[in-house]
């Protein structure tokens, strides 16, 4: 990179960031994309920085943390992580992450994300033969919670109607060009509407990212280091090349069309000014001392702390409805991630061993009523709460399925 093809420091790395421990030039995945964001390299470089990080997060990622580690143990006694069924089984850890979410490891499943080119390895997680996978996330989780805890009208208007936030806030800071892009289909632009494809959905995906991302008092320069690292399913970097400015006309559009975030977020300052911890709003847990009351954590805890309870409200209710072994061994509840759950059951008789939903086609009645089953656990009414939280179950036979 450095002596071969003469590259430097990357315009907007400070040499700090630049150099490794050693004094040797970086090629960490940070330097790597600053050099992309650059624009000075000439296409045979980009080409060659591009590969090149695919190439290390394949070979790092995917091969070294999952690939690799999940071998039989009658192959590697010691560090083989698949038994001598074929199963899997993940520790889940609940005493580790402040908010209270599930921690896991031995594999960590939690850390194979659908993103950066891991979304194919949940297909790595399949039922076995003669078994199909029930699962759903809650549907906007977040935004649902921090409507009803913080009471941005807004948020809380778009539940209730139907609106789509992503949808409005790209309607706000880009306006006509969001209504008039490509991508809304015959029926056209509409509010309640995602975007099928085109320009209308690439805006509506740059705003879903920047509000999730801003939502806990991020100012707008750690917002552009997310956008600018924020990757597709097929490794592509959209917002690679957006300037801090540009983030920062969005944070002053979402804030002119939803001001309520900034009083909420100082009255959550001021509560834990006043006592020295947080509450969670769901079972009334209390937080730690949350790093001397830095205003992200402050910011966080309630949010993240409420998901993981509705979170284990709605696994009881899995539970319940699908006892661990309700049908022979490892059926049941065996996968819970942040906001997901999924469930193993049998095929009913008459299916082929390896079954799998057809898309467009019904389900067969008792896979089906499965289905709406785990949609019903994962419905969850908080007292008080205008918003429910709710979730729309898929079937599959892995984990990308579902």
């Amino acid at each position: 990179l450095y002596e071969r093809r003469g590259l430097g420091i990357p315009a907007s790395m400070d040499a700090r960031e630049f150099y490794t421990e050693t004094g040797a030039p970086g090629t960490g995945d940070a330097v790597l994309r600053a050099h992309l964001a650059s624009g000075r390299l000439n296409q045979n470089q980009e080409s060659f920085v591009k590969e090149l990080r695919l190439y290390r997060r394949e070979k790092n990622k995917i091969l070294g943390t999952v690939l690799i580690p999940l071998r039989r143990r009658d192959q590697d006694p010691k560090k083989g992580l698949v038994h001598e069924d074929g199963r899997v089984r993940s520790t889940w850890n609940a005493h580790v992450t402040s908010v209270g979410r599930l921690s896991s490891s031995g594999p960590n499943l939690q850390n194979i994300g659908n993103r950066k080119g891991q979304g194919r390895l949940k297909k790595v997680f399949a039922a076995p033969p003669g078994r199909i996978l029930v699962g759903a996330d809650l549907d906007q989780a977040h935004l649902r919670i921090t409507a009803c805890y913080w009471q941005i009208p807004r948020l809380l208007e778009c539940f209730d109607t139907g609106k789509d936030p992503h949808n409005l806030l790209a309607y706000d800071v880009f306006g006509k060009d969001f209504k008039n892009a490509s991508g809304w289909g015959p029926d056209g632009f509409s509010l309640n509407r995602k975007p099928t494809g085109g320009e209308a959905k690439a805006m509506r995906d740059v705003m879903k990212t920047f509000r999730y991302a801003s939502i806990y008092w991020a100012d707008p320069s750690t917002v552009w280091q997310v956008l600018t690292s924020t990757e597709t399913d097929d490794g592509r970097m959209p917002y690679l090349k957006f300037e801090t400015r540009e983030v920062r006309h969005f944070h002053n559009k979402w804030l002119e069309a939803e001001p309520e975030w900034e009083a909420a977020w100082q009255e959550m300052l001021r509560v834990y000014s006043a006592q020295g911890h947080m509450f969670e709003p769901v079972f009334g847990r209390r937080s730690g001392p949350l790093s001397d009351g830095k205003k992200n954590e402050v910011v966080n805890f309630p949010i993240l702390a409420a998901e993981s309870s509705v979170m284990r409200l709605a696994e009881q209710e899995i539970i319940n409805a699908f006892p661990f072994d309700f049908a022979g061994k490892g059926t049941g509840m065996i996968h819970q991630c942040h906001d997901s759950i999924g469930v193993e059951m049998p095929l009913p008789d008459g299916l082929p061993a390896d079954w799998q939903p057809i898309p467009g086609e019904a389900l067969p009645p008792k896979i089906e009523a499965a289905r709406r089953i785990v949609e019903e656990c994962m419905t969850v009414n908080i007292p008080g709460w205008e918003v429910s939280m709710t979730a729309e179950a898929d079937v599959g036979r892995s984990l990308k399925d579902i």
